[in-house]
C-alpha cells in the first residue's frame, strides 16, 4: 500500500483506494471496475442518445453501457449524511456539493457516471450544449453495497 498525506491509500496491485472519513471513523474503499465482456460497444454519442430514451439510468464505461443498481434506504441515508457533512464543511470555501441526479463525464476513464455525491470547486462546467453533464468535479463519492461494488 501507498499512504498519501491526504489520508488516501492506494494498493498498487489491485487499484483499490481506501479513504478514512472522520464522520464515520472507519475506512471506506473504492473498488476497481469489474464489468462482464460486452456483446456490443457503444460510442459516447450512442450512449447519450440511448440514455435519453431509457426508463432507467445507465452508466457508460469505455464503450459498455452498465445498468445502475437499485438504491436502498441505507444507501440513501449514507449519501445524504455525506452530502450534509460536506456541505457544512465546505461552506464559504468556494466549493459546492451535489447529489445524485447529475451525470459526470470523466474523459480519462472514458466514463459517464451518476455519482452519489460530488464536489465542484468554483463554477460547474458542462458538456457542450448540455446542462445535465458535469465536466469538472473535484471529488466524486460513490456509496457502495456488496451488490453494487462490481460496477464502480
Amino acid at each position: 500500500f501507498f499512504q498519501a498525506e491526504d489520508g488516501i491509500r492506494d494498493d498498487l496491485v489491485t487499484g483499490v483506494q481506501t479513504c478514512a472519513l472522520p464522520i464515520f471513523n472507519k475506512q471506506i474503499k473504492t473498488m476497481p471496475t469489474l464489468v462482464e465482456s460486452p456483446s456490443q460497444l457503444y460510442s459516447p454519442a450512442e450512449y447519450l442518445a440511448l440514455e435519453e430514451k431509457s426508463e432507467q439510468r445507465n452508466e457508460y464505461l469505455n464503450g459498455v453501457i452498465v445498468p445502475m443498481t437499485g438504491g436502498s434506504i441505507e444507501h440513501n441515508h449514507i449519501a445524504g449524511n455525506i452530502f450534509a457533512w460536506l456541505k457544512a464543511e465546505l461552506r464559504g470555501q468556494g466549493a459546492k456539493v451535489y447529489i445524485g441526479d447529475l451525470r459526470v463525464w470523466i474523459p480519462a476513464y472514458n466514463r459517464y457516471t451518476y455519482p452519489d455525491v460530488f464536489v465542484i470547486g468554483g463554477e460547474p462546467q458542462f458538456q457542450e450544449n448540455r446542462h445535465d453533464i458535469v465536466l469538472n468535479p473535484s471529488v466524486i463519492i460513490e456509496v457502495l453495497s456488496q451488490i453494487g461494488r462490481a460496477h464502480v
